[in-house]
């Protein structure tokens, strides 16, 4: 979602991909099954409130199994960040329960129609973290948006096959919209 809104504010942008992006947070929160959304609003609330009070953060995983208050619970969304993270003894798999708040919020997908430079959208289908309808139906509104499907999972176009034929689309993509003289 980051590159959709950097390709509407930033005019002098040569092109932009945006590969599985979150397009609209209210629309991936009404992906997530009804009791964990509630689940993580009221950690969300209870962090809010210590906040105010000057209690330390409350923090709720990036992802976790499904059913498991966290910010991706959906049956990829464990192993496919631990697989992007293995390798990174930094690595932290939580966030402070209050951005739930920000999630909701983050609508990149409406300024779409701002967009003047070539993009491509790469959307996975089935999407579990990022829902691509919303996603298709918001960057469709960007007169030099390219949407690609790939029947993928989120996680998927990350590793193998799947990332060497989307990346091999992406340098496409880049040859035809930023020529490098030779």
């Amino acid at each position: 979602g980051t590159a959709l809104t950097a390709a509407a504010l930033a005019h002098r942008l040569a092109a932009v991909i945006a590969q599985c992006p979150l397009a609209d947070g209210l629309a991936s929160a009404m992906a997530v099954n009804p009791l964990t959304s509630a689940r993580v609003t009221v950690a969300a609330v209870r962090d809010l409130i210590g906040a105010a009070r000057g209690a330390a953060p409350r923090y709720l995983p990036s992802a976790a199994r499904p059913g498991t208050p966290s910010f991706m619970s959906a049956h990829d969304a464990l192993p496919g960040i631990t697989a992007l993270g293995a390798e990174d003894a930094d690595f932290d798999n939580r966030i402070t329960a209050r951005s739930a708040f920000d999630v909701l919020l983050y609508a990149p997908g409406r300024h779409t129609k701002d967009i003047r430079c070539p993009v491509y959208v790469a959307l996975c289908d089935p999407d579990t973290v990022a829902p691509n309808r919303t996603a298709e139906r918001q960057t469709s509104r960007a007169s030099t948006a390219e949407v690609h499907t790939y029947p993928v999972g989120h996680f998927d176009i990350y590793f193998g096959e799947h990332f060497d034929r989307a990346v091999s689309d992406y340098l496409d993509f880049l040859r035809r919209h930023v020529p490098i003289a030779t």
